[in-house]
């Protein structure tokens, strides 16, 4: 009976922190003094993704999660999104819609046991194209 158990326990947290679907970009996020790091892995099923990378700063506008053009280049996104302290990962998927495109954010609380502070941590990750995609047409999903 115990393996058994054990075998569930297992096979639910192995489905529950898949990697994204498509070619998968990886980064480490975290706040701008370099603490509370969170590994992100984004799903690219367009083709379009040509990279990732933590940024600092909330383009949020206090609505989150958000996506902003970047000023600095007009190939890249800015997104923000919150998680809490202890949070393990972040898992994106971006794909066309009928309106656009979609960013799919997915967060992984992992296992806390009741030790965690409720702290809200706003995550940034420049997302590079291989064309300009308005922020317009990207429709946001999930997270926080």
């Amino acid at each position: 009976m115990r393996t058994w158990t054990l075998s569930i326990l297992i096979a639910l947290v192995a489905s529950a922190c898949q990697t994204p679907a498509g070619t998968v970009f990886k980064a480490n996020v975290m706040q701008p003094d370099g603490s509370y790091p969170m590994p992100v892995a984004l799903g690219d099923l367009t083709g379009l993704v040509t990279a990732i990378e933590s940024t600092s700063g909330d383009w949020s506008n206090g609505s989150l999660p958000a996506v902003q053009q970047d000023p600095a280049e007009p190939h890249a996104v800015l997104v923000s999104w919150g998680t809490g302290a202890c949070d393990d990962a972040t898992g994106l998927s971006f794909d066309a819609s009928d309106a656009g495109y979609s960013l799919v954010i997915h967060i992984d609380e992992g296992f806390n046991l009741g030790g965690c502070t409720a702290q809200l941590l706003i995550r940034g990750l420049r997302v590079r194209f291989s064309k300009a995609i308005p922020t317009d047409s990207i429709t946001v999903l999930g997270g926080r």
